[in-house]
């Protein structure tokens, strides 16, 4: 299995059918077709289910592509990195971040960079914390912008910018306040982001603290959306209010330091980081 075999393969998926596949990489159909069959081969497995006009990925054909990407990127980043040791700070650079974090990252980070290094360029890919990290694994990515809480024995994070949890709520139809702790939830319809779920729920059967989860949702805008609705409290870290704006919400902050949440900026353990990606981490480092 080599690097020209990866290529067709995915050329073939992302383009649906051999034909198409064979006009965009400017060769006949036959050493295409060909290719192929000695793949499968070598990998003593069928990857395509061929129909009359588009293929199927196999299962086995579904696990090839995500790791033929990830093998096709980690080759173009090898080629951009050996090309920057020649050509000083320029370049590409891959990075992931989060939402959340776009605002601190291109305002603390990328626009001092772009001010000092103008030449380099960047490839941003976004995902929940998970997903970056998944990405910083299989080496798309050199740095992932995340948020806390997470896990990971395999990366090194740096830490810093806390900031605290918070209940956001019409102040026309509840009364909270201003600092609060989960005492003076009970009772009340609560509206929970569900990438904190699982501390929180800890946290209150340790505490013994009984809430009324009214429902709980994959977007902090979600969340505020609803409370905006009169529909419950929102518990949602305080990075989500840049996202939402409403003059009938008010907040209290919870006054519970075990659900803060931070920045965080993680690298793979052990790998190679190009000059470009130390550069980025020295900057971090200065504002953290």
């Amino acid at each position: 299995m080599d690097l020209r075999s990866l290529r067709y393969f995915v050329t073939i998926v992302e383009e649906g059918n051999i034909s198409k596949a064979a006009r965009k990489l400017h060769i006949s159909q036959p050493p295409l077709s060909y290719a192929i069959k000695s793949l499968e081969e070598e990998l003593e497995t069928i990857l395509f289910i061929r129909g009359s006009r588009h293929i199927e990925l196999t299962e086995a054909g579904q696990l090839l592509y995500q790791h033929a990407l990830s093998i096709l990127e980690l080759e173009n980043r090898s080629l951009r990195e050996i090309q920057n040791l020649s050509h000083g700070l320029s370049g590409t650079l891959s990075l992931g971040c989060v939402s959340s974090n776009h605002s601190f990252l291109v305002e603390k980070v990328i626009q001092p960079l772009h001010r000092k290094y103008p030449h380099i360029h960047y490839e941003i890919h976004e995902g929940n914390t998970y997903q970056l990290l998944d990405l910083l694994d299989k080496n798309v990515i050199e740095v992932a912008i995340i948020r806390t809480p997470f896990s990971g024995d395999k990366i090194q994070a740096v830490t810093f910018h806390k900031q605290p949890m918070l209940a956001i709520y019409r102040q026309d139809i509840f009364s909270l306040p201003k600092e609060c702790t989960f005492r003076d939830l009970q009772g009340k319809p609560i509206i929970l982001y569900r990438r904190f779920q699982d501390i929180i729920h800890r946290f209150i059967e340790k505490k013994k603290y009984t809430l009324q989860f009214f429902a709980h949702v994959d977007d902090a805008r979600t969340a505020l959306l609803w409370a905006d609705a009169g529909l419950g409290i929102a518990l949602v870290p305080a990075y989500a209010l840049h996202y939402y704006h409403s003059p009938l919400l008010s907040s209290s902050t919870l006054l519970h330091p075990e659900l803060e949440t931070q920045i965080a900026y993680a690298t793979k353990k052990g790998s190679y980081l190009s000059p470009l990606a130390k550069t980025l981490l020295e900057t971090l480092d200065q504002i953290k």
